[in-house]
């Protein structure tokens, strides 16, 4: 039998995140002037809808944003370690059903497994605060023989850019039993997540939402809502049943380990999972949304997921009005659906509109295996108790849904198309400069393929290149092969210093890729953007046909972009002037993630205003950490803002030999 989640689980982090105090991170500021455990922040905003009521104090930074707000100091507690899912924390659950919401248990989707947490919650810790708040983060790495980092993705850290949060680009990586401090305003408002940048660990658990809210009097879309709850952001994850270690570089023989395909999908952490063998159900807590008759309410959709498929995210009976896309307005356009791929987040109105009851919300993988995960939580009109919906919730009921279009549909075409809106046809609310539809100052082609090594290459010579093997299994056509990801047949691999903080170091120049590699290069990605340029980009997605159809969301950090054009290689081909893009069009849609689509290719502009060095990548993490990457130099070292004195180095220790 399903049931509901509760929430009072979560109500015991905001009492622990306040007695967790006792740390070396309080011991290293009993001497400042700022006592960090004044500022500290409770857990469980977000996950406990006791913070809707907007309980003001003159600490909490989950509160009401005014148009000019006195920025606070946001102090969180972030302890990143190795746990489990449905260990002995949650004792009988779910026999004992209340024993599931016991402290320190984490359910997933009901299978047992290792994780990793931050504060042994999943999701992290929820963390909503007012533009311009100064957030103050320590990090405790307690996850033995790992490292790791926190990009804040969507933050611009236009001023702080050593904050961003990216091994070997803007900081050394945090090793096992150290703290490492991050420090810096939220200027980016909108709906962001926080996220390990070891691209693994992201699969594994490690991430959490990360709100920046602003007035009402600010938000040009706060007429088309009446309310915009904490508890109203939703995080959706891929999961697996083991960690996703033990599936990389892949299986070689053992073909019923599908690579990087999620068994089962999290909304907010929790779930079921129905084993397809027996047909029994976990029959753990799902995640439920209250909301009350003939109110509309913004939820703010983050799509934490890592692995190459995409998902459909659909309300039965609802539809969906867009209002914002990685934290930019959009004009307003009413979906059914959204097809949703890694790092994608999206900010819509619900109105509940339909008969007083409960109604499915369904997370859907879409395509070949993705298709066999899924997940489902609960849309619940005040006056129906815990009650569960009625109807039967498989894929076909949200077919049922009102004739609109759904956004983004990867499989359908796009222009002109009544049933699918692609995102170069989404308008922004804000203006484009206008020389950003003049011609560029600098354009670039980046070809994203995969290398396939022979085994002679890998395992008959003296070289260790990463690799992986791709999908196989039933319904899948096996590559046959071992591959590493490329862009321009360039596999990016970092120096072992920091770019941004020792930007001359000959290690650097040593690493850099060549101009043109002809066959495939391991080395430094890197190129150049002129300050204040205006850039064009145009991806083209060269992974071999047989291998799967999917975007791929390429992800740049330090900057938006507008997305100018998106289409197939075949219109490419057929096309002469496939490359120009459209320049009367002054809304283009402004975000800092663009889906290329399968086969296809996608065109954004931007002005490379934000000085530094900034990591632009595939969110896919296997295609990530294969070194689908591309490292911007924005303007020279002397443009920089200063890296502090004391930040950390790290290098090689090659002592002489005597």
């Amino acid at each position: 039998m399903e049931r509901s989640w509760k929430m009072s689980h979560r109500c015991w982090f905001s009492l622990l995140s306040f007695v967790f105090v006792l740390t070396s991170d309080f011991v290293a500021y009993a001497q400042n002037e700022i006592n960090l455990q004044d500022h500290l922040q409770p857990l469980d905003v977000g996950y406990n809808p006791e913070y809707d009521q907007l309980i003001e104090n003159d600490t909490l930074c989950s509160r009401n944003c005014t148009k000019y707000p006195q920025p606070r100091i946001c102090y969180y507690k972030l302890v990143a370690e190795e746990y489990h899912a449905m260990g002995p924390a949650c004792k009988n659950c779910p026999s004992v059903y209340e024993d599931c919401f016991n402290p320190q248990c984490v359910t997933a989707d009901g299978v047992e497994r290792a994780i990793l947490v931050f504060n042994r919650l999943l999701p992290g810790p929820s963390f909503h605060v007012c533009a311009g708040d100064r957030i103050i983060v320590g990090l405790q790495n307690s996850m033995p023989a790992r490292e790791t980092s926190i990009h804040w993705h969507g933050e611009l850290q236009r001023s702080s850019p050593w904050e961003d949060g990216v091994p070997f680009v803007t900081q050394c990586p945090i090793m096992s039993n150290t703290l490492f401090r991050y420090d810096f305003n939220a200027s980016t408002s909108g709906t962001h997540f926080y996220h390990s940048h070891s691209p693994l660990q992201v699969f594994n658990g490690l991430s959490g939402p990360f709100v920046v809210r602003t007035s009402a009097l600010v938000d040009p879309a706060s007429d088309l809502y009446d309310y915009d709850l904490f508890s109203h952001t939703i995080q959706i994850g891929d999961w697996m049943h083991e960690l996703i270690d033990t599936r990389y570089p892949g299986y070689n023989k053992d073909l019923s380990q599908i690579a990087l395909y999620p068994d089962s999908y999290l909304i907010n952490g929790i779930g079921t999972y129905t084993d397809p063998a027996t047909g029994l159900d976990t029959d753990t807590p799902i995640a439920e949304f209250n909301v009350v008759s003939n109110n509309r309410y913004r939820f703010r959709i983050i799509t934490a997921s890592s692995s190459a498929c995409a998902l459909q995210f659909a309300i039965e009976n609802h539809s969906m009005l867009l209002i914002a896309a990685d934290g930019m307005a959009v004009e307003p356009v009413m979906v059914k659906s959204l097809y949703l791929n890694a790092a994608d987040i999206y900010d819509v109105v619900i109105t509940a509109n339909q008969p007083i009851g409960s109604y499915w919300i369904r997370v859907q993988g879409y395509g070949d295996n993705c298709s066999l995960a899924y997940q489902k939580a609960i849309l619940r009109y005040e006056g129906v108790g815990n009650s569960f919906p009625t109807t039967f919730n498989t894929p076909e009921l949200f077919d049922a849904m009102p004739n609109l279009p759904e956004l983004n549909n990867a499989r359908e075409p796009c222009q002109n198309n009544a049933t699918n809106l692609c995102l170069d046809e989404v308008n922004s609310l804000h203006e484009a400069p206008e020389r950003l539809l003049r011609d560029p100052d600098q354009r670039f082609i980046f070809e994203a393929g995969m290398y396939n090594y022979t085994s002679e290459e890998l395992y008959d010579t003296n070289s260790y290149h990463r690799h992986y093997l791709p999908s196989s299994g039933p319904g899948v056509t096996p590559l046959g092969g071992m591959y590493e990801d490329t862009m321009n047949n360039k596999s990016n691999t970092f120096p072992p210093v920091v770019l941004l903080s020792d930007p001359r170091n000959p290690l650097i120049n040593q690493s850099k890729c060549p101009d043109v590699c002809l066959k495939h290069c391991d080395c430094l990605n890197l190129i150049k953007l002129g300050y204040n340029n205006v850039i064009e980009m145009i991806f083209i997605d060269r992974v071999p046909s047989f291998a799967f159809i999917r975007d791929h969301p390429f992800h740049i950090h330090g900057h938006h972009w507008s997305i100018m054009k998106q289409g197939t290689l075949d219109e490419m081909v057929s096309d002469p002037d496939w490359f120009r893009v459209n320049t009367t069009n002054k809304y283009p849609l402004i975000r800092q993630t663009v889906p290329v689509p399968a086969h296809g290719f996608a065109i954004v502009r931007f002005i490379a205003n934000n000085p530094g060095f900034w990591l632009l990548h595939c969110h896919f993490a296997a295609h990530n950490d294969n070194g689908m990457q591309i490292v911007l130099q924005v303007g020279e070292p002397e443009q920089f803002p200063q890296v502090p004195g004391d930040w950390p180095k790290c290098g090689n220790y090659l002592p002489p030999v005597h």
